[in-house]
């Protein structure tokens, strides 16, 4: 399953997939990830769905293989679905998760709900704050962007390369 989804060969993927004896969350991911790795991200959460549907319980990484697919097509609906998924399970204060669900909510357009997102999660990282940086300049609010770069720089966090390009692009 790894080697044909790796290689692009999804169709041959998804069919070892099926012939597995045992379907696990690891394999399920497996095959998730490779459908997001080569674009086909409404075909990854078709297959999300599925997995969910025959008692694959999911854990972290299969979650966030499902919010950076909601990121990429911009699938709101889906992602505020997963993000209640994720609560319900426990993985909120994932940080890997958090991020994935800042990210989701930035790409979507919903600013307020990633910084609170942001806010909730206890261990916050450069990745997470450069994200929602970038989400702001994106959208225009060049403000908010400073406003977070001096929140993040506050809590002791590192900025990096990204956050240095939005942040110079805000200042712009």
């Amino acid at each position: 399953v790894d080697m044909y989804a790796k290689c692009g060969f999804l169709e041959e993927a998804q069919i070892m997939f099926e012939k597995l004896p045992v379907r696990d969350v690891v394999s399920a991911t497996i095959l998730l990830s490779g459908y997001i790795e080569h674009g086909f991200n409404a075909e990854a959460l078709v297959i999300f769905e599925e997995i969910q549907q025959v008692g694959i319980v999911s854990n972290a990484i299969t979650y966030v293989c499902g919010l950076k697919a909601c990121s990429s097509i911009r699938n709101v609906d889906k992602g505020q679905q997963l993000h209640a998924d994720v609560v319900k399970e426990g993985f909120e204060m994932d940080k890997s998760v958090a991020c994935g669900l800042v990210d989701m909510y930035v790409k979507c357009g919903m600013l307020r709900k990633a910084r609170q997102v942001l806010d909730e999660l206890h261990d916050r990282d450069t990745v997470c704050w450069s994200s929602l940086i970038a989400g702001y300049v994106h959208e225009g609010q060049s403000s908010e962007a400073l406003k977070c770069f001096e929140d993040m720089r506050k809590e002791g966090v590192c900025p990096n390369e990204v956050t240095f390009i939005s942040i110079l692009k805000a200042c712009g």
